[in-house]
């Protein structure tokens, strides 16, 4: 009874022991965790890119130049108003200068003195001249306008180091313009152009002006009933820009530079004997490609549970960047601005209240300038083809900010594939933007995975993709 009174306290004990040890780890433990606490997190943390010599901020740098120098057409239609109704010129022009006086000496006296050599065209010579120094002043460092786009300089790209270091051995003296076109050159690319006219912008003002010249053309007469009289301000412009036609890019002189600068070209009967000694055939290969890869690249980075690899997408520069540089030379330096500067008059035209009165437009499709509803309603008026300027728009806007970045950025010597990763990231926006127009323009998904992407016609020039889309439908 003793032996077995004894075993019981002592099992007690044990007890009471094990328990004591129990709480002890439970209460030690509860300390170690909460001074040990280990978070997971099923989340992305925002990744921090590493600068090799400053050759990062520097491309940061030639972003913020290429966004902060775009033409922007309220921008410029304001100008234009201020130029055009001398009541309010002063008050919105010398904003961007450091006096009045010095307004009128930039600004204003140049534009009134320059005219075309044609009768009564003095309102067309205002606007083609405010036209051309409005671009002067985004785009060029020569003037002495206090914009704020001018602080930026590309004096220190790599790019244009580069190009500078190979002309070391020539003994020449730079005026202005050259020195200007080394340190700002000109932020402007032909494939704004190309988006634009494959968006009819050039054909709707080309009815415009054979209707006011009473030529009849092939097809419908859709404008019978366009008549501008005299007393509209609109009717001495259309006057102005007709007599000046002579002095403007023909239609075959654009496609053929098309051609050189991307290997692409535009349908129609005015273009259809061209013969290019230079054509970059790779270009459209080599871009889609290089969206593709994005598109990937965007794929593996919204992953959380990998590393999204830029190697590819860096590749993928480089050969974009050489067929690029391949094609800068001969017009380079000046058609595209010419051009640019040609389709911004005929947009401003297009905006016109008077062509609003003719050519009317659904009011409630929302545009973001005021000239697109006319070439939609022109579109519809003469059948052709039926898909918004506004994505063709948006294709020139984001595939210029895109070539932009690519031609003046130092791609050919970077091996770091992080700085491919932050231009996929900076440029984001504006390359499945561009991916989801281009598949509305023509039909074709540059997003596809890489099987798919083999199959299908991703290397076809975008003029034939849009026609074969004409004939489907």
């Amino acid at each position: 009874m003793t032996t077995q009174k004894q075993n019981t306290q002592d099992n007690e004990a044990k007890w009471y022991q094990d328990e004591g040890l129990k709480k002890f780890i439970h209460e030690e433990g509860k300390k170690f965790v909460s001074e040990n606490t280990l978070t997971i997190s099923n989340r992305r943390t925002n990744l921090e890119y590493e600068d090799h010599g400053g050759a990062l901020s520097k491309d940061e740098t030639l972003w913020k130049v290429i966004r902060s120098r775009k033409i922007d057409f309220a921008n410029y239609e304001k100008f234009i108003t201020s130029i055009m109704c001398p009541t309010t010129s002063e008050n919105v022009i010398k904003k961007e200068s450091k006096s009045t006086d010095n307004c009128k000496e930039k600004v204003v006296k140049p534009i009134l003195s320059n005219q075309i050599p044609f009768h009564n065209s003095q309102a067309y010579s205002v606007l083609k001249n405010a036209t051309e120094l409005y671009v002067k002043i985004i785009s060029d460092a020569g003037n002495n306008l206090d914009y704020e786009i001018n602080s930026i300089s590309l004096s220190n790209s790599p790019y244009i180091d580069r190009i500078k270091e190979s002309l070391k051995d020539f003994s020449l003296t730079l005026c202005n313009d050259e020195c200007g076109r080394f340190e700002f050159p000109v932020l402007s690319e032909l494939i704004w152009n190309y988006w634009h006219e494959e968006g009819y912008l050039v054909q709707t003002m080309n009815a415009i002006s054979h209707r006011f010249q009473n030529i009849k053309t092939d097809g419908k007469n859709a404008l019978n009933q366009m008549d501008i009289d005299p007393l509209r301000p609109l009717s001495n412009i259309l006057w102005g820009y007709i007599q000046d036609t002579q002095h403007r890019l023909t239609i075959p002189r654009r496609a053929y530079e098309y051609e050189n600068h991307y290997g692409i070209n535009i349908i129609g009967k005015a273009i259809s004997n061209l013969n290019p000694v230079n054509s970059r055939s790779g270009f459209m290969a080599a871009f889609n490609n290089l969206l593709n890869k994005c598109a990937h690249f965007y794929r593996e980075r919204d992953n959380i549970q990998r590393i999204p690899d830029g190697f590819p997408v860096l590749n993928a520069l480089k050969e974009v960047h050489m067929i690029l540089a391949e094609g800068a030379h001969n017009q380079f330096g000046d058609l595209p601005t010419v051009s640019k500067i040609e389709m911004l008059i005929e947009q401003w035209i297009l905006s016109r209240p008077e062509v609003r009165e003719f050519l009317g437009g659904k009011v409630m499709i929302p545009y973001s300038q005021g000239w697109m509803p006319r070439v939609d309603s022109m579109k519809n008026l003469q059948g052709w083809d039926p898909v918004s300027i506004n994505n063709f728009h948006d294709l020139a806007i984001f595939g210029e900010q895109l070539i932009l970045s690519i031609r003046y950025g130092d791609w050919y010597v970077i091996n770091q594939a992080n700085f491919a990763a932050q231009w996929a990231d900076e440029w984001r926006n504006e390359i499945q933007g561009y991916i989801h127009r281009y598949q509305v323009v023509t039909g074709v998904d540059l997003s596809a995975n890489a099987p798919d992407y083999a199959k299908r016609d991703y290397h076809i020039k975008p003029a034939i993709l849009i026609k074969r889309r004409l004939s489907q439908q």
